[in-house]
């Protein structure tokens, strides 16, 4: 059984390890994806009651109620909504993903992390989507069961790539409840990249 999770372990290191070097190709010339301009600025609108934060150049709103919590190591923000003393759901900013000009690199490495503490019940294709101030930003929803404690969640990333190889993944994470994806939804309609 040790030597399956170390298998498994392996496996995604070495997903993960050929995501960072895809990204880190050159981009000038070539084969490969032409590189995008960032979209327009427009501040999304925010639902009522919602608050903006920001970290680094990212900016997106949360529901009223949600509490800072300790990010993480490679995370710059995490907010969380609370049941007592239990977090529900979480939203965040992962800054230790592939800095790539794709953002499905960044996607397939963001994934591969989450697979290492989980058992992925479903995921959905990856969906390109459109972020203010963003190069490129790609989409999965994807549901999971945590190894370590038997929890079922319901999450979704979104990776984004915007400057000069710069790239984050906003997670949104939550135990499954039928109001979540409605949740996840109006935070990620809140996201867009500040100008910098």
């Amino acid at each position: 059984m040790r030597r399956r999770g170390l298998a498994v372990t392996g496996m995604c290191l070495a997903l993960v390890a050929g995501a960072f070097a895809a990204g880190c190709s050159d981009d000038s010339g070539g084969e490969g994806e032409a590189k995008a301009s960032p979209s327009s600025v427009a501040t999304p609108a925010v639902p009522p009651g919602f608050t903006r934060v920001t970290a680094g150049r990212i900016s997106l709103a949360h529901p009223p109620g949600w509490v800072k919590a300790p990010p993480p190591q490679g995370w710059s923000l995490a907010m969380e909504l609370k049941q007592g003393d239990v977090p529900m759901i979480r939203v965040g900013v992962i800054t230790s993903v592939p800095q790539a000009s794709q953002a499905d690199v960044v996607a397939t490495a963001s994934f591969a992390g989450i697979q290492l503490g989980s058992k992925i019940e479903n995921r959905e294709p990856n969906k390109a989507v459109q972020v203010p101030g963003a190069n490129g930003a790609i989409r999965v929803n994807y549901r999971y069961e945590d190894r370590s404690t038997g929890n079922k969640a319901q999450a979704a990333d979104l990776s984004v790539v915007y400057g000069d190889k710069k790239a984050v993944t906003v997670r949104v994470t939550g135990v499954q409840d039928a109001r979540l994806p409605q949740v996840i939804d109006q935070i990620l309609g809140t996201l867009m990249v500040t100008p910098g």
